[in-house]
């Protein structure tokens, strides 16, 4: 017994193990071992996918605090050039 959610694909002739959970939406691209969980594309462990996703939100502010600390190294290296 497995769980395919909504939407969800397989590339192939690919084994998906007893017990295992497909999220919807996986593109899952090679064998799902029993028992485990796995979502997004490409298909990973649904904990790995949460940490990815938690991670894509702070991007932009993350952007952001390279380009100010990427202008104050400038006019630091600005003022001792002279």
């Amino acid at each position: 017994r497995v769980i395919l959610a909504g939407q969800a694909g397989l590339a192939g002739h690919l084994e998906v193990g007893d017990g295992a959970i497909v999220g919807a939406q996986a593109g899952v691209m090679k064998d799902v071992p029993p028992k485990d969980f796995v979502m997004g594309s490409p298909a990973m462990s649904h904990l790995q996918t949460k940490k990815l996703i938690a991670n894509m939100v702070t991007l932009p502010k993350l952007k952001e605090k390279v380009k100010q600390l990427e202008e104050a190294v400038g006019k630091l290296s600005g003022e001792g050039s002279i």
